[in-house]
């Protein structure tokens, strides 16, 4: 057996370890190549994680990722789908993996290769595509691919256009805009379709602008309008349309605002203030509000159409709602100006009406109250003009309601009252007219305030009027003459005899003509002779009885000086009430009706005042029967009691009032002072 020399077995292990390696590595590509899939179909080993959509003029980005192991030195390329192009493009590499980096154009980029040791599992590119702005709404794709190995593709979707947004009437806007404008947004570089009703109102050009307007070329008729819009791209797709908005035109109104009452009042006085809203135009306001500033105004009640509302909100404003043509709506405002406000002081109220559908409004519209003095008082009773027999006849008229009322005439003060709640006064005089012409005037006072005196009202006292004599008559004969002898003579006495007289002699009453009728009997009288300061004494009397033939309505007045208040005054006639008296301060008034022969009694219950108390009660009544030939006046004088007793005794003791004395002691004293002067006489004799 040959035996080899170790040079020779050592080359013969070499070749052995060569063909070993040989066929190892033969294995191992075989191998290999029979897992490699980028031998296969390589499309299934490029994937598309990041999906991207878009408008045209937008840029979207997308990421495509390696899922298998490529050859060492082999680069990646991404195309751009139809319509787009790259902005940018960058590589990230997988765990462990070399990195990378991306070139080229906007229609294609080349990323890696990411070294000798090929792609690996997991690489990413991320793209950024910008889409065409006259792209057409579609599914755009694009490929990559690594050089010899594997391709695979991905996709963008372009966007139609969105719908346009209206900004402009707001949806639901009631106007009387016929002709209203419309605006709204789009996107740059497309144009925009308005619809009124489904019509084609504007086409709007495609612009770099993003917004738009819109004007209708015709007038919109009365009513409700639905307005909408589209865009259209540049490649012509058609937004959805937008969402719709509603206009209502109206019919024009016209808002007035006026104001009524009073301009002047006196303090103290209950006045109203007006404010009218009223419409005018052809359509029915609507929405209508209103507001009142009542200036000061010391209101103290208001309504609204009637509807009583809190003053306090009428600055605010006040809904009234709907208006119809022709139609009204009343704010009153009642107030009363407080007592001692001062003259001139104004109160400017302001109104203001307003409606969405009057052009002009807000319509404002000022008036101003005024406080002034009150006007004169009115005198109507007696007539103007006319003529009574009455000395103190009852003067009447009108006024303020509550009004302090004064009459005058050239002397003085006649009387004075307050009138009642409808504004009538009536008052007595204190004192008695002469005959013949009166002249009287009269102011009222309110809140602080006097009036200027009324226009002078005139009217005459007459005398009282006397029936004439009657005419001798006719028809008595004249008796027969009678001859008697002549007396004899008769001796005078002597002068130292003086006889007294025989009688006395009776001189006949003088003759008085009788009027139509005799006054009405009068009498009256306290209980007592004086009055105590403090206290109500009662005055009693008869009144009648009437004579004729007919009842006599007797209108009763009286009056008593200051000082002195009338408590109650009463009429009976048969134990019963008349009606009730009219009884003021100083003052009173009855009507009674006397049948003939009939009596009433009349009661008069008069306080004197502790404080300011006169010395004489004195009360005059009177009694007016219409045509002055009953009339009657009767006046009472009576004391009142003083708290000095010593000096009212001191004073009765000696001071004797002549005018109190009777007539039946008149003769008695002149008898006693004719006996006195015959006893000296007859002393005085030799």
């Amino acid at each position: 057996m040959r035996i080899a020399s170790p040079h020779r077995r050592a080359k013969s292990i070499r070749n052995v370890s060569r063909l070993i390696l040989s066929a190892f590595l033969c294995a191992l590509i075989a191998v290999a190549a029979s897992v490699a899939p980028w031998t296969a179909v390589p499309a299934q080993a490029m994937t598309q994680v990041r999906q991207a959509s878009g408008y045209p003029g937008e840029q979207v980005t997308i990421v495509i990722r390696n899922d298998s192991v490529g050859p060492p030195f082999s680069p990646w390329a991404v195309n751009a789908p139809a319509g787009t192009s790259i902005v940018s493009a960058s590589g990230t590499a997988a765990s462990g993996a070399g990195s990378f980096s991306c070139n080229g154009s906007a229609a294609s980029v080349v990323c890696g290769p990411s070294g000798a040791g090929g792609w690996a599992s997991g690489n990413l590119v991320t793209v950024v595509l910008q889409i065409d702005a006259g792209a057409a709404a579609d599914v755009t794709s694009g490929t990559s691919d690594i050089a010899g190995s594997e391709s695979g593709s991905y996709s963008i979707t372009v966007l139609a256009p969105p719908a346009p947004e209206i900004t402009a009437p707001a949806d639901g806007v009631r106007t009387l805009d016929t002709q209203p404008a419309t605006t709204g947004t789009k996107r740059a570089g497309h144009s925009t379709n308005v619809f009124v009703d489904g019509a084609q109102t504007c086409a709007i050009a495609a612009d770099a602008g993003t917004t738009w307007s819109c004007t209708p070329s015709t007038p919109l008729a009365i009513g409700l309008h639905v307005i909408t819009a589209t865009q259209t791209s540049p490649a012509g797709d058609i937004s959805p349309t937008s969402a719709a908005v509603s206009v209502e035109v109206l019919k024009p109104a016209a808002l007035t605002v006026t104001h009524a009452g009073a301009t002047t009042t006196p303090p103290a006085v209950v006045v109203d203030r007006i404010v009218s809203v009223a419409n005018g135009g052809p359509g029915a306001a609507e929405a209508v509000s209103a507001s009142v500033d009542l200036g000061g105004f010391p209101a103290i009640s208001c309504t609204v159409a009637g509807v009583d509302t809190d003053c306090a909100i009428l600055p605010g404003g006040v809904a009234l709602g709907d208006l119809a043509s022709s139609a009204a709506v009343e704010i009153r405002a009642t107030g009363i100006v407080p007592t001692g406000t001062a003259e001139g002081t104004a109160f400017t109220l302001t109104a203001s009406a307003d409606s969405i559908n009057d052009a002009a409004s807000p319509v404002t519209a000022s008036d101003t109250l005024t406080v002034v003095a009150p006007a004169p008082p009115t005198i109507s009773r007696p007539a103007v003009g006319s003529s009574t027999t009455d000395r103190t006849p009852a003067i009447g008229g009108t006024a303020l309601p509550g009004a302090g009322v004064t009459v005058s005439d050239a002397p003085g003060v006649v009387c004075q009252t307050t009138t009642d709640a409808s504004g009538n006064w009536s008052c007595s005089p204190y004192r008695a007219f002469g005959v013949g012409g009166v002249a009287l005037t009269a102011v009222q006072s309110m809140g602080g305030l006097t009036s200027d005196p009324s226009t002078t009202h005139r009217f005459t006292v007459a005398a009282v009027p006397v029936r004439p004599p009657p005419p001798p008559p006719t028809n008595i004969t004249e008796p027969p003459q009678t001859t008697f002898p002549p007396a004899a003579p008769r001796p005078l006495p002597s002068p130292e005899e003086t006889a007294p007289p025989t009688a006395r002699e009776e001189t006949a009453p003088p003759t008085t003509i009788e009027p139509d009728r005799a006054p009405v009997p009068l009498s009256l009288s306290f209980a007592g002779d004086e009055i105590q300061p403090g206290t109500v004494s009662t005055l009693r009397g008869t009144i009648g009885p009437v004579s004729g033939d007919e009842p006599v309505e007797i209108s009763v007045s009286g009056r008593v000086n200051q000082g002195m208040v009338y408590r109650l005054v009463r009429i009976l006639v048969d134990d019963a009430d008349t009606e009730s008296c009219v009884t003021e301060t100083r003052s009173f008034s009855c009507t009674v009706v006397l049948q003939p022969g009939e009596r009433a009694q009349i009661e008069v219950r008069l306080f004197a005042d502790a404080l300011n108390a006169p010395d004489r009660a004195i009360q005059q009544v009177s009694l007016n029967t219409g045509d002055g030939s009953g009339d009657n006046t009767r006046t009472v004088t009576t004391a009142i009691a003083s708290d000095d007793s010593d000096t009212d005794e001191w004073k009765a003791a000696f001071t004797l009032d002549m005018s109190t004395l009777e007539g039946a002691f008149l003769p008695l004293t002149a008898m006693l002072l004719l006996a006195l002067a015959a006893s000296v006489a007859e002393r005085r004799r030799p």
